[in-house]
């Protein structure tokens, strides 16, 4: 019985690698020559099927329910007090300053009291408490009492005490239930005292004068001025927070088949007086209590926005897996270095991922795919899973936080989290290697065989540029991008005109890049030659007119095709792509605002604000943007794709640098809508396009080489990995993006062990479990052999 876990399960073929190794005189293979190496097997791994129990995705489901708790609001105690009273009559008090500190009913108070014929009778009284060891700028004293008597005067008088030895006096309204919070005012606040008086003159009743004061103070202490802790939430396109979608930067569900786009966006906020070493814990209430040996965790979340290190010391974000009598937490902790570590403390077992990189992308394969009995049993457990019920499950932001001045805000978005339920096991995997050998003479063969696996490291190395001087540089002018020269020969063909300024874009952006791509010219001919027979290519075209080789303003061209085939476009100019046709002839044909229809097979560019006024609303530099130091073009993304008609009309992957908003008025100057457009590569078919309808007269050169040098920093290798390694490290740690799918296979000339630290650790010591069975066939037309290799396991 052969099993599966995490993404094997929807591609085994790309787990198993056999490695046939014969010698062509020896004759074909031998069983030991066949070797079936297997992902990591855990107890939750031999499933092909799943149901979301307790798992949460805003694409398909509401924003989940929750609730939350945080530190415990500060307060601080009347450490002391005291009382006096003035006038005629007698004192009499009760209580102490210790029974401040609770609203209970139970008082600290005094009284002075005159019954008399004096008409010039008066009484007075003082209560007050002393709060002292405060150490914070600014707080809030709370407070509740009540009194009695004809009073004349009465006040609250709030005493401030400094560290530096100054003092000041709050006088707040006189209010028997109440609270009054001292300004900051960039000093230390070491205590305060806390005043109340009343003044009371005698009156005359039945021949009698009555005076009375007294207070009762039920309630008087210190706190901080705010709630220490917040928590909000909303929805949010994973597109415009991160640059990228979940699956873009390589990350996949366990199970299903969904679109990720959107993300639930979790704010949690440590106030700015707050200080100290606590959580906010965020708790979600499971459907069914799963137990532990039928609970599998996923989640994907991408860390937006954390504090720096002199306001928080210590940062860790926790989803805990809560069950009756234990728990499982995932952290991410920053720290100055990269590693991953398993351990237990009292009944939680953790897998703790330290990194310096954020804002990041976190997921289970950051865990080594580890599940939770896996956590369990690396950290030396053992537990009766079968009797663990999940109780819930918590997303946790712990941090240890020294300022006073600062609040620490922690921003998650999380694209899936919670638990799978296993539907059904796997019983038996079949898969097919097909190698074809042409050669003669060969003396021994040697062969490596791996599943096709549609990854290649030099697919997409090779970029094109589109410059042939026979067609008119449609778009092109040398207006407003004089910082080149505009009399200079760049090509070296004897004139200056629109193609000089192609060549040095070309010759710039090759200068830059050449450590990771090969750069050529190649005109109308060589381009149509090039789309009809590879798709593992980037071409660049400048201008606005496509050549009539590849699209001639026709269904199914061969650019469409190129592109629908895995192939991948950047165009740099005023109008969409596929807007003009240029010809050898020297002449231009204006194909119009549905040429991207007819290339892209849907419409993505908008012309919704046209003949209308429009404005831009807002400017966003995706983190990716920022991290890889996108000059941004600033504003004229109008003839850049529409996300909205995008994600209705294709709704696959991007990857934004920069969006920009639009809001649309009739000549009213009334809104009638608002439209977002972005700068990226958006996905098409198997292929990737890459538009920036820059303005002309606004934007230099520069910021066209600008552009085509960061798309190509982040532009896509193939159908599940991107070329994130070509990342300047000053801008950012390519690891962190890296998606590399194979990246655990162990290679054959590696030992693997049985401690799965180099990527596999399955023990075949033990076959009464396993059967394989394998054959092989040869044809031949003389020249060329088929040679196939079959196995069943």
């Amino acid at each position: 019985m052969i099993f599966m876990q995490r993404w094997e399960r929807l591609y085994a073929l790309a787990v198993i690698s056999i490695i046939l190794a014969a010698a062509y005189s020896a004759g074909f293979l031998t069983p030991q020559n066949l070797k079936i190496l297997l992902g990591r097997i855990s107890p939750y791994a031999f499933y092909n099927d799943a149901q979301a129990t307790n798992w949460w995705d805003v694409d398909n489901y509401a924003v989940p329910d929750y609730s939350w708790r945080g530190p415990p609001l500060e307060k601080y105690y009347a450490t002391d007090g005291g009382y006096k009273t003035a006038g005629y009559g007698t004192e009499s008090s009760g209580g102490t300053y210790n029974d401040t500190s609770a609203n209970d009913g139970n008082c600290f108070w005094v009284e002075r009291y005159y019954e008399g014929s004096d008409s010039n009778a008066y009484t007075e009284a003082w209560i007050w408490v002393n709060i002292t060891d405060i150490s914070k700028y600014s707080v809030k004293v709370v407070w509740d009492f009540s009194y009695s008597g004809g009073t004349l005067e009465k006040d609250i008088s709030i005493y401030v005490y400094y560290s530096d030895g100054t003092k000041d006096l709050e006088t707040p309204a006189f209010d028997t239930t109440g609270s009054y919070t001292i300004p900051d005012t960039g000093k230390v606040i070491d205590s305060i005292g806390f005043q109340i008086r009343l003044k009371s003159d005698a009156i005359l009743v039945e021949n009698t004068f009555y005076s009375t004061a007294r207070i009762d103070l039920d309630y008087a202490i210190a706190t901080l001025p705010e709630d220490p802790a917040s928590v909000t939430h909303d929805t949010k396109y994973l597109g415009y927070i991160a640059g990228a979608t979940s699956k873009t930067a390589g990350y996949w569900p366990l199970y299903g088949s969904y679109t990720e786009i959107y993300g639930f966006w979790l704010n949690t906020t440590f106030a700015k007086t707050w200080t100290g070493f606590d959580s906010i814990t965020v708790s979600f209430t499971p459907s069914e209590e799963t137990s532990l040996d039928n609970t599998i965790a996923d989640f994907c979340f991408f860390i937006y926005m954390v504090p720096s290190s002199s306001v928080v010391s210590i940062l860790q974000i926790k989803i805990r897996y809560q069950f009756s009598t234990l728990s499982i937490v995932y952290m991410v902790q920053r720290a100055s270095t990269e590693s991953l570590e398993i351990d237990v403390s009292g009944s939680e077992y953790y897998a703790r991922l330290y990194t310096s990189i954020f804002p990041r992308w976190v997921g289970l394969k950051d865990f080594d795919n580890l599940q939770l009995m896996d956590i369990i049993k690396e950290a030396g457990g053992s537990v009766d899973a079968s009797q663990e019920s999940l109780q819930r499950i918590d997303i946790e932001v712990t941090v240890n936080k020294g300022s006073s001045t600062d609040p620490a805000t922690i921003i998650t978005v999380w694209d899936w989290f919670g638990a799978w339920e296993p539907a059904s096991e796997i019983q038996y995997l079949s898969m097919q290697v097909n190698y074809r050998v042409q050669s003669g003479g060969l003396d021994k063969l040697g062969v490596l065989a791996l599943p096709t696996i549609n990854y290649n490291p030099d697919a997409y190395k090779y970029v094109y540029f589109f410059y042939d001087q026979r067609y008119p540089p449609i778009g092109i002018s040398s207006s407003g991008w004089d910082t080149i020269g505009l009399d200079k020969d760049w090509d070296g063909d004897g004139n200056f005109d629109a193609w000089d300024i192609v060549y040095y874009i070309y010759s710039e952006v090759a200068s830059t890049l050449s450590d990771f791509y090969i750069f050529s010219l190649a005109d109308a001919d060589e381009i149509r030659t090039i789309m009809s027979s590879r798709t593992d290519v980037i071409v660049v075209f400048i201008h606005a007119g496509l050549p009539n080789t590849v699209y001639d303003d026709n269904d199914n061209s061969i650019i469409e095709q190129f592109i629908d085939g895995g192939g991948m476009v950047i165009t740099t100019n005023y109008y969409t792509i596929g807007y003009g046709v240029s010809r050898s002839d020297g002449t231009y044909y204006c194909a119009g605002s549905d040429g991207d229809d007819k290339i892209l097979d849907a419409n993505v560019f908008s012309s919704r604000w046209r003949g209308d006024w429009y404005g831009v609303h807002f400017i966003n530099r995706t983190n990716l943007g920022n991290f890889i130091g996108y000059g941004g073009a600033g504003w004229g993304l109008a003839n850049n794709f529409d996300l909205d008609l995008y994600e209705q009309n294709i709704g696959k992957d991007y990857i934004l640098l920069e969006t920009a908003k639009y809001v649309v008025y009739n000549n009213d100057d009334e809104p009638q809508g608002e439209y977002t457009h972005g700068i990226g590569w958006f996905k098409i078919g198997k292929g990737w396009v890459l538009n920036w309808g820059y303005v002309v007269n606004r934007w230099t050169i520069e910021d066209v080489i600008d552009t085509i040098i960061h798309g190509l920093l982040i532009a896509p290798k193939g159908e599940y990995a991107y070329s994130y390694e070509y990342y300047n490290p000053d801008f950012i740690n390519g690891d962190v993006l890296c998606v590399d799918r194979w990246e655990d296979t162990v290679m054959p000339e590696e030992e693997t062990d049985e401690s799965g630290t180099n990527g596999w650790g399955e023990n075949f010591a033990d076959i009464s479990e396993f059967s394989c069975s394998y054959g092989t066939s040869f044809t031949t037309d003389g020249d060329v052999g088929n040679w196939t290799v079959t196995g069943d396991g």
